[in-house]
C-alpha cells in the first residue's frame, strides 16, 4: 500500500517497515526527475562493488538510470566530518519509481547486503540545475581519462539556484565541464516497528566537474568569480575523484 501527498509518498515494504520521500521545501516536485546521491564510505569494498552488480541491471525496471559513480583521490579542502570516499548519482523518473525499486523483492533480498558493506551514508534527492550529460540506460565501466572535481556545499536555496548558470561559464574558460549540478530536492525515512530513520543529507548543492587534468580544475576552482560563488557558502567541501561509471 502506498500513500501520497503533494509533500510525501510512502510505500509499505512489510508489516512493520515502509519508506517514505519527502520535500525537502514547500516548492519541491516529487512528481519530476529526482537524482539520487549517495556519498558514503565503503566498509567493504569489494561487497560494495557486488552489490552494484546485483543492483544496477534491476533500475532499468522502474526508469532508473546511473550517471556517475566515482571513488576519492585527493581532498581539497572542507571539515573532516563530511569527507566521503564514494560518489554514486542515479536519476528516478519520479519518487514513485524510487519507492517501487525499494519494494521489488530483489532490492528487499540486496538492501542487508547494502548495510553491511557500507557505512556513514549520506543519502537524499537533488533537482538537476545543468544540461550535462545524460544518465545511461545500462551502466558501464569508465575507462576514458578524465578528472573531476565534486564540490558539496550548504547555502540559501536562492542563491543555489540564481548561481548555476555563471559557474557553467567560469567552467567553459577554464577547458573544464559542469558535469552535473543539483539542489536538495527531497529526502528518504526508513520507518520499522514505529522507529523511523532519518538518512542524512547534509548538502544543499553538490556539483561536478569535468576536465582534461587536475591543474584545469584547480584554474577554475580559483578564478575570481568561482572565489566569489565558494565565499556566499558554508560548509563546503572539494575533492579529487576517480570516475568509475
Amino acid at each position: 500500500m502506498s500513500r501520497t501527498s503533494h509533500q510525501i509518498e510512502s510505500k509499505q515494504l512489510s508489516s512493520n517497515t515502509s519508506v517514505s520521500v519527502r520535500a525537502s521545501h514547500k516548492g519541491a516536485r516529487l512528481d519530476q526527475p529526482l537524482w539520487g546521491v549517495h556519498w558514503f564510505n565503503a566498509r567493504n569494498a569489494l561487497l560494495s562493488s557486488l552489490y552494484n552488480i546485483f543492483l544496477f541491471p534491476i533500475f532499468q525496471q522502474v526508469g532508473a538510470e546511473v550517471l556517475f559513480k566515482g571513488h576519492f583521490i585527493k581532498k581539497i579542502e572542507g571539515k573532516a566530518d563530511y569527507d566521503r570516499h564514494n560518489l554514486q548519482i542515479e536519476c528516478y523518473p519520479n519518487a514513485t519509481s524510487f519507492l517501487e525499486l525499494a519494494s521489488l523483492g530483489i532490492y528487499k533480498i540486496l538492501y542487508p547486503l547494502f548495510k553491511l558493506a557500507n557505512r556513514e551514508v549520506v543519502f537524499g534527492f537533488s533537482k538537476r540545475l545543468d544540461n550535462g550529460s545524460k544518465p545511461s540506460h545500462k551502466a558501464r565501466k569508465y575507462w576514458g581519462s578524465e578528472h573531476y572535481l565534486i564540490h558539496i556545499y550548504q547555502a540559501d536555496r536562492a542563491f543555489v539556484l540564481s548561481k548555476q548558470f555563471a559557474l557553467s561559464e567560469v567552467a567553459y574558460k577554464h577547458g573544464v565541464r559542469l558535469y552535473f549540478s543539483g539542489s536538495t530536492e527531497a529526502l528518504m525515512t526508513r520507518t520499522h516497528r514505529n522507529n523511523q530513520i532519518h538518512y542524512p543529507f547534509f548538502m544543499d548543492g553538490i556539483l561536478v566537474f569535468e576536465g582534461t587534468s587536475e591543474t584545469a580544475l584547480m584554474d577554475m576552482k580559483n578564478d575570481e568569480k568561482y572565489k566569489q560563488f565558494q565565499e556566499k557558502t558554508s560548509r563546503s567541501s572539494l575533492y579529487f575523484f576517480k570516475r568509475e561509471i
